[in-house]
């Protein structure tokens, strides 16, 4: 599905980052950038699906806009030089659900998941949710699998937690995160293997029942 065109248009748009270039060059992005990239996110979210079915396998609502949200940033360079999808029940609308993101750049391929800056509510209820289960939490987040393929839950620490849950800590480390994420980079020449979408969705498995966890957690009333 991705060749190396899709790398190419990426890096010349890293060059000549303008409206004007990108409106003369909008046909070889539509060929070489959009369509391979809508393909490979429907093929993955199809694979995703048999072993999570939450999640929304609709390309159109998984991928994110090339166009980079410029109004208060420094950087005024009008597009990305990625392209990135995620999946979760409501797709890239739901950013603050357990669910998977998969990420092709000029700089940097990768694929994550889990739950990444949660808001203070919900990260109450992962904290609340670790330490009444926290046998179970700690299983999911040192399985050997999920470690090898996905490196392991990370996240920012946090210096101090409110004192009323403070005694929660010795029911597992992980009650000092502010962040629930798992993270694997992978090399670009993988994505041109025929396997690729395979691969990834194999990796990606391994997460689901942290996943499921952490959703648990987050619809807890």
């Amino acid at each position: 599905m991705i060749q190396p065109s899709f790398f190419n248009f990426l890096a010349k748009l890293e060059v000549n980052n303008s409206k004007q270039w990108f409106d003369q060059n909008r046909r070889d992005y539509e060929l070489d950038v959009k369509k391979p990239f809508e393909d490979l996110v429907e093929a993955l979210g199809n694979e995703i699906s048999k072993f999570d079915n939450e999640i929304t396998t609709d390309y159109r609502k998984n991928i994110f806009r090339i166009n980079r949200d410029i109004r208060f940033a420094k950087d005024k360079t009008p597009y990305k030089t990625n392209r990135g999808a995620a999946y979760s029940p409501l797709g890239k609308k739901d950013a603050g659900a357990p669910g998977y993101y998969v990420e092709l750049g000029i700089n940097k391929c990768y694929l994550a998941g889990g739950a990444w800056c949660p808001s203070l509510d919900h990260l109450f209820k992962i904290r609340q949710e670790i330490h009444y289960n926290s046998a179970e939490f700690n299983s999911l987040a040192n399985d050997p699998v999920f470690i090898k393929n996905l490196g392991g839950i990370q996240g920012k620490k946090a210096i101090k937690i409110p004192k009323e849950i403070a005694e929660w800590v010795s029911s597992s480390n992980y009650i000092m995160n502010k962040e629930f994420y798992f993270i694997k980079e992978f090399d670009v020449e993988l994505v041109f293997k025929p396997d690729f979408v395979a691969c990834i969705a194999e990796w990606l498995r391994s997460g689901y029942e942290m996943n499921r966890f952490l959703r648990r957690a987050m619809s807890e009333i």
